[in-house]
């Protein structure tokens, strides 16, 4: 008996680990080239689970990349050529892309940005830098996850009392270029040679958080590469949006109420530890400007997501990214857009930039969709962050020409 409880066992933790192979998903690149066409993929994108938007719609005719599993390929061309929507297939087989940058592969024996890390190695990272620069890099557990990780952060700090950013990575699980950004920049704050990061650096406390979504990040890791979301049990299914589940005009258009689709807002704000987690540390910062990074689309936004309304600050905010998106395209050419949540995407619910600016009142409040395609390939993570970290130079500079900071 005790030997078929084993086997049982066995049996039920293969099941529970088991990875997700993606044999014969195609990724189709659909562009929509008017209204209707625009509205139909919006309404498909917050109705269904079965296709897998990688990048959100937009408004105007942008392509829109989309993974469909095999057995509803016939079922998805047909769509598309009913609603006259041109698609061409971009990944024959999704499954054969990953096995192309097999990820457990590791050129160098140190953390580095040569691949993708996982949540251990990149933890392990962290806490090495807080003892190698004990004099200004300070590392804290702003919380745990539902499955009780730390939410680790670092405060990179040379002293003295100075105005404050936030910046994170990761809060959707499978956006690893957010994560290896993040930690690209807190690398860069404390080794760089060049003097306007040394400046960045040294004119303001930094705090940091790489990875907002450990649990999720982890599945997509070790279960499922495309996860987004939490891993909080709601019923059959797993996990709510951190990016809809914030206490700022919470559920709406863009924000999925079955709990299985990937836009689920969670059954009320904050339910997810993460984002309570978050809200907690930041509550009683005085942060100056807040930078959250996802992918991947190529766009840099501000607020509202909410409303078509302009926030008040709007034409600092046009200048700020005008100069932010050209000084990115110096180094690799890589065209982004800039515009509001609203205006370039649909209309978004809940998410963290507008509960930055309207709950905590902070000035400046940003998202990066990095560059296409960056989340597979490895050879984009070091110029994805080296142009985000350009823009961000310039940002400062624009902002500090603005009086936004003091120093």
């Amino acid at each position: 008996a005790m030997k078929l409880i084993l086997i049982t066992l066995l049996v039920v933790t293969t099941a529970l680990c088991e990875k997700l192979l993606y044999n014969d998903y195609k990724v189709y690149r659909v562009t929509p080239d008017k209204d209707e066409h625009i509205q139909f993929l919006s309404e498909l994108q917050s109705s269904t689970n079965t296709y897998d938007f990688w990048s959100d719609v937009k408004r105007k005719s942008h392509q829109v990349d989309i993974m469909v599993p095999p057995h509803k390929i016939n079922e998805f061309e047909a769509l598309m050529s009913s609603e006259e929507i041109q698609f061409q297939v971009t990944i024959n087989d999704v499954q054969k892309v990953l096995d192309k940058y097999n990820l457990s592969v590791r050129r160098g024996k140190t953390y580095g940005w040569d691949t993708f890390y996982g949540l251990g190695e990149t933890y392990a990272w962290l806490r090495s830098l807080a003892v190698k620069h004990a004099d200004k890099l300070q590392l804290m557990s702003i919380g745990k996850s539902y499955e009780n990780r730390d939410i680790l952060a670092v405060k990179i700090s040379t002293g003295g009392s100075k105005q404050s950013i936030l910046l994170d990575g990761g809060f959707h699980a499978r956006e690893w270029s957010g994560v290896s950004t993040a930690t690209y920049l807190i690398n860069e704050l404390l080794t760089s040679n060049n003097p306007e990061i040394k400046n960045l650096a040294n004119s303001f406390d930094w705090y940091i958080i790489p990875v907002a979504n450990p649990d999720g990040y982890t599945y997509s890791h070790t279960n499922e590469r495309f996860w987004r979301k939490t891993r909080k049990p709601y019923g059959a299914c797993f996990g709510a949006d951190p990016n809809r589940n914030f206490d700022v005009e919470w559920v709406g258009t863009g924000t999925a109420e079955d709990p299985c689709l990937l836009q689920y807002a969670g059954p009320e704000p904050f339910s997810e530890p993460e984002t309570r987690a978050f809200a907690n540390f930041v509550n009683g910062k005085d942060i100056t400007m807040y930078i959250t990074l996802h992918s991947y689309g190529q766009v840099l936004l501000y607020p509202y997501g909410y409303t078509w309304r302009d926030v008040e600050n709007v034409k600092d905010y046009k200048l700020i990214s005008e100069k932010a998106v050209e000084a990115l395209a110096k180094k690799y050419s890589t065209k982004y857009e800039f515009g509001s949540v609203f205006e370039i995407m649909y209309r978004a619910h809940g998410n963290s930039i507008d509960w930055m600016s309207v709950n905590q009142s902070v000035p400046l409040n940003f998202v990066f969709e990095l560059r296409d395609k960056d989340d597979l390939d490895p050879k984009h993570i070091i110029p994805c962050a080296e142009e985000v970290l350009d823009a961000i130079v310039s940002m400062f500079r624009s902002a500090t020409d603005l009086g936004y900071f003091k120093n």
